[in-house]
């Protein structure tokens, strides 16, 4: 497969629901394929583009990651 519609759900802010579209690496060009993209839009209506070219490089970093920790100020007003 080219593509999947993956559901992610966080406790981040209450619980909320997104969906993802992954492509695999040797399909993306410069956006998605069409077909990719009318499955996601079933899902997800108002999804952002996260992708850019220099993601395929993102396992190569050697710098270290630190370790997650939630920010309270980046729910803003949102309901869930």
């Amino acid at each position: 497969y080219r593509c999947a519609v993956v559901m992610v759900t966080t406790t981040v802010c209450g619980k909320h629901r997104t969906y993802d579209l992954r492509i695999r690496g040797a399909y993306i060009v410069l956006r998605p394929p069409p077909k990719c993209l009318e499955h996601y839009l079933k899902f997800e209506r108002h999804g952002t583009v996260l992708y850019e070219r220099n993601c395929t490089n993102i396992l190569k970093r050697q710098e270290k990651v630190g370790s997650y920790e939630p920010q309270n100020d980046r729910c803003g007003n949102r309901v869930n």
